[in-house]
């Protein structure tokens, strides 16, 4: 998918790339929409080895989870955790998401946010943020564990 990162104009790539043979993903693509880059639209691909289904995102809380690794009610967990967070939090900042992504769970290590099943486990964590600019941060967490 280096091709879509080298694309000038990302909806002609997606329209025009071949995605056969290319395992299924999820992306989520921050483009800019002016040649000022200071507007720009979200949007979540993601290809299921038949078809690629494209969704443009509101700026607001959301969360993925990863459709083979969790089943539908863990997943279901976590967004509850997120909505949780969302309400119990007077002042949201991107320190305190950044936080929470590190914290979030119910004490399960195999289904938290930051997981550990031992032999998989989250590799890192990733921040956007749009404040007229889009600005990023980005752990590594085997830095931090798992030798």
């Amino acid at each position: 998918m280096i091709e879509l990162l080298q694309a000038n104009d990302v909806m002609d790539f997606l329209k025009e790339f071949n995605f056969i043979g290319i395992e299924p993903f999820t992306i989520v693509l921050i483009d800019p929409q002016n040649n000022a880059r200071t507007q720009f639209n979200a949007y979540e691909l993601i290809w299921d080895e038949e078809k690629l289904h494209l969704k443009e995102l509101p700026w607001e809380a959301q969360i993925w989870s990863s459709t083979p690794l969790y089943t539908r009610e863990v997943h279901q967990n976590r967004v509850q955790w997120l909505h949780q967070f969302i309400d119990n939090t007077p002042q949201i900042t991107p320190e305190a998401v950044w936080d929470f992504h590190h914290i979030a769970g119910n004490g399960d290590k195999s289904n938290d946010f930051v997981m550990d099943r031992g032999f998989i486990h989250t590799k890192s964590i990733t921040q956007f943020v749009n404040d007229g600019t889009i600005k990023y941060k980005y752990e590594d967490l085997a830095e931090h564990s798992h030798p």
